[in-house]
């Protein structure tokens, strides 16, 4: 299946591929994005998800693995089902022309990885859960 060169000017146009960088520069080029694309085709918990969250930038994702999970549908970002590149665009179109809502979607996408993803909150939650459990040897009915 073939992507229109319709299709493809009208992503790539004020888009920047950037390609593997360091980890050490990856702040500076969330920083610098507006919205982070994560056309994945599959990803159990992409990392790139919860950094692009974690600085406050909305995230348009493909419908797979744990991306729906991650990205809450129009408060922290847009799911999109994957292998369609023309309903990608559409959703990259759509918060970068309303530049209020790319703010507000950031500012959710920040507590949502603050509150539901950060180290201490996952510590405690399977603290939680580890509580819960019967005893070892117990009958489970």
């Amino acid at each position: 299946m073939g992507v229109g060169r319709g299709v493809v000017r009208s992503v790539t146009r004020g888009v920047r591929f950037v390609g593997s960088r360091p980890r050490e520069a990856m702040r500076a080029c969330y920083a610098a994005a507006d919205v982070v694309c994560v056309p994945s085709l599959s990803d159990p918990l992409p990392t790139v998800v919860l950094e692009a969250m974690a600085a406050g930038r909305p995230v348009v994702g493909s419908r797979v693995g744990g991306i729906p999970f991650m990205v809450e549908e129009g408060r922290t970002g847009v799911i999109v089902e994957p292998g369609r590149p023309e309903t990608l665009a559409e959703a990259l179109r759509g918060p970068v022309e309303n530049s209020g809502g790319l703010r507000t979607m950031g500012e959710a996408a920040a507590e949502r990885a603050q509150t539901v993803f950060a180290w201490p909150v996952i510590a405690a939650t399977i603290g939680r859960l580890l509580a819960e459990m019967p005893p070892a040897g117990a009958a489970v009915r």
